[in-house]
């Protein structure tokens, strides 16, 4: 405090000592403008509090809406009305968000540690949801955690020594921002992105169609035959079976039920049977994703991990006059930029994040699955979850519980079908040679539909592995729901291939259904036997049919996915196990359980007989997706026996222009089964395990 003396003026008095002396005082801080709580702790902690707590509710959803709207999300109803789901999910991580400063209030080191945790949070969800560098790239791996993790620190620095002023400041700044992005979201946002480069009608007078459907997850028609009443529910198992036999029955295919795939990766199996080899380096066949011009793609989210090196399938068709469209979705690019395959159509199915506000849920389930899409893709909680799940399942059943018991990553498989429809639009309308690769997410790793391809309760959902701290049990349970969806698949295939006969293209196509992986259902389980991992993980079914072919057969060849591909198009015969590196005594078990699958014609016949039944069933809850009946019931079929192998002819394209012949009846004649490979033939091209 400084002083000074002032003395009254004495106008010529004499005596001015005796003047009285008026002492003031100045003070050396300045008046506060602004926020001048000192005297008022009540109004300082009610700052403080709220400013912070603006910023961290701020981020928090700015990121959600970000994430909500991008993809094929959508977060308003009529603009600017958000949907009364995404609202109550942002009321939801207000409230939670909110009662958390509320309980560290009062103290500012852990208001600021709170909101500098959730400008982690926040930038290491925007890595997670809209980066998109290559994999090599700086900020790939856990460069993007170190650096939010900088970014945080400098938080609780400016915030824990600067005042109120810049709380304020950063407050505004933040509630400003999730205004801008609130307001400036997509309203309507397609589901599917259709882009034609180039004319897809070809000159050719030949109304020829190459038709390859790749689905994840098929299960093995062979392996699944061979599960006993103990290993899954004996009702749906035999239904899947029937419906699975009778539908390549109906239409002609070629079945190969002991296919098999050499990974446990989509991405990888469909890379190796577009270019008909298996190589000894998994990704000789991929290139890594490369960068885009875009890195943050907040409204088109683009979630593609690699791209194709090359198709010799697809360019072998384009040599032969086709035309190529490619219909990708998460995991694979086969066409679009950068992509090394040259396509005259490219559908993208944009998955990630779901559009979920057509579905018949209530609000809050919409909210719960919307919040859980959210936490669970930006990564936060892939260590805490499994502390959290541990205290949880001490007081109820927490296996089921979005997030921390199950998970939501896989919700692409809602919708995935309409692939098909868009597919089957094209082929009718495409005129001349044209050839198709199409990719559907089904069956997935995610049960959402029962048999009838109607969504079930989002609590009775059921997936193929729950979170990785979830103990492996309800395995039968979540078969029965894996086979009950591969159902709904094989009666979208039947629809599809119904309105290509009623087209006529089904004449002069031909078709190939494959599977890209196995069931995969037992990943995890401890003590495992080699071949029971081969069996359930790596078999799959490949069904093909021709107009060059058109009776129902059965090749029962333990063979490589590309490898039978290969052997449609260029009739070089596939090899047992090639390429496949297990042990000799683990090859012959495999061989022993397939060899021990019956097929014959009482069972075939059975089978078509229950599989119509279905259908007819299936579509009386599908009126929507198919057109008038015209299936009817063929004469029984009769079995003679054939010796007749695959015969070797030099490497050779088949003309791809297709043969005009009528259609064969079907199951009016014999099933053909090819004669199981000898034990010998396995020393040959058998080799021990690499070490």
């Amino acid at each position: 405090m400084k002083t000074f003396e002032k003395k009254e003026p004495s106008f010529g008095s004499p005596s001015e000592d005796n003047v009285p002396i008026t002492t003031y005082q100045v003070s050396s801080k300045k008046r506060r403008l602004f926020f001048n709580s000192n005297k008022h702790p009540i109004v300082s902690y009610w700052f403080t509090l709220i400013f912070l707590a603006l910023i961290g509710i701020s981020l928090l959803e700015t990121e959600f809406v970000l994430y909500t709207s991008s993809g094929a999300g959508n977060i308003y109803s009529i603009f600017p009305m958000p949907r009364p789901d995404i609202m109550l999910a942002m009321i939801i991580i207000a409230c939670i968000t909110g009662i958390l400063y509320f309980l560290f209030s009062g103290f500012k080191p852990m208001l600021c540690l709170l909101t500098a945790w959730i400008v982690y949070l926040f930038t290491s969800a925007m890595f997670a949801h809209f980066s998109d560098f290559a994999l090599d790239a700086v900020i790939g791996g856990h460069s993007s955690t170190y650096i939010s993790g900088l970014i945080a620190v400098a938080a609780f620095v400016i915030l824990f020594f600067f005042g109120k002023k810049i709380h304020f400041l950063l407050a505004c700044a933040s509630v400003a921002g999730f205004v801008f992005v609130f307001l400036h979201q997509n309203q309507n946002q397609n589901e599917f992105e259709i882009n034609k480069i180039a004319d897809t009608s070809t000159n050719s007078n030949e109304q020829s169609k190459f038709i390859n459907i790749m689905l994840p997850s098929l299960p093995s028609y062979g392996y699944i035959s061979g599960l006993s009443d103990v290993e899954a529910n004996k009702i749906y198992r035999d239904q899947l079976r029937a419906i699975m036999l009778g539908f390549y029955a109906q239409y002609g295919f070629k079945l190969f039920p002991n296919a098999y795939v050499s990974d446990t990766s989509p991405t990888v199996n469909i890379a190796n049977t577009l270019n008909l080899n298996v190589p000894e380096d998994r990704y000789s066949n991929l290139t890594s994703q490369p960068t885009q011009n875009n890195h943050w793609q907040f409204k088109k989210r683009n979630n593609f991990i690699a791209s194709l090196a090359g198709s010799q399938l697809a360019d072998k068709l384009k040599s032969n006059g086709y035309s190529i469209s490619a219909y990708q979705s998460q995991g694979l690019r086969l066409c679009g930029p950068n992509s090394a395959v040259d396509v005259s159509r490219c559908v993208t199915r944009i998955v990630n994040p779901l559009n979920i506000e057509h579905l018949d849920y209530s609000t809050f389930d919409k909210a719960i699955i919307s919040l859980a899409q959210w936490i669970e893709n930006a990564g936060w909680f892939d260590y805490s979850a499994k502390v959290v799940y541990n205290r949880l399942v001490k007081f109820y059943n927490a296996d089921k519980t979005p997030i921390i018991g199950t998970s939501y990553k896989n919700l692409h498989v809602i919708n995935s079908l309409q692939m098909l429809d868009i597919a089957l639009n094209d082929i009718t309308s495409d005129k001349g040679k044209n050839a198709y690769f199409i990719v559907v997410d089904m069956p997935s790793d995610l049960y959402a539909y029962d048999d009838m391809c109607k969504l079930k309760d989002p609590n009775e959902w059921n997936v193929k592995y729950n979170q990785q701290w979830v103990p492996k049990n309800r395995l039968n349970e979540k078969r029965s729901a894996y086979f009950r969806q591969t159902m709904c698949l094989y009666g979208k295939l039947s629809q599809f291939m119904h309105q290509l006969q009623e087209s006529g293209i089904y004449d002069n196509a031909t078709i190939i259904i494959q599977g890209v992986s196995g069931m995969d259902d037992m990943i995890g389980t401890k003590d495992i036997a080699l071949y029971t991992s081969f069996l359930n993980g790596q078999t799959t079914d490949v069904a093909i049919t021709s107009p060059d072919s058109r009776k129902f057969t059965i090749n029962k060849s333990i063979c490589s996915v590309p490898d039978i591909v290969n052997q449609a198009i260029t009739q070089q015969k596939c090899l047992d196990f090639n390429g496949d590196t297990s042990s000799k005594t683990t090859k012959r078990t495999i061989k022993e359980k397939l060899d021990a699958i019956i097929y014959n014609n009482d069972t075939a016949q059975a089978s078509y007989q229950k599989y119509i039944e279905w259908f007819t069933t299936w579509k009386k809850n599908n009126p929507e997706h198919i057109t008038p009946d015209s299936i009817e019931m063929s004469k029984p079929i009769t079995l003679e026996n054939n010796d007749n192998q695959i015969v070797r002819k030099q490497p050779k394209m088949l003309p791809l222009e297709e043969k005009n012949i009528g259609k064969s009846k079907v199951m009016s004649g014999q099933i053909n089964i090819t004669p199981e490979t000898k034990y010998e033939s396995l020393s040959e091209m058998s080799r021990e395990p690499v070490e």
